[in-house]
């Protein structure tokens, strides 16, 4: 079994959902089936400013 990650990054509107649609079906139509999705969280070097990001897992059996 092989695995595939990507960031689908972190903005959620109505055209963000339907562009995370679109690649979604891309990796499917590809063999890849979605497997979970995993939250991370930026800082910056100083620690001060933090940002979600969200990355996307994919198994391709």
């Amino acid at each position: 079994m092989a695995y595939h990650i990507q960031n689908i990054g972190s903005a959620f509107n109505d055209k963000a959902i339907a562009g995370l649609v679109n690649k979604l079906n891309a990796n499917e139509q590809q063999g890849w089936n979605f497997h979970s999705v995993m939250m991370i969280e930026h800082r910056t070097c100083l620690g001060l400013v933090k940002t979600n990001s969200y990355l996307a897992i994919f198994k391709h059996s």
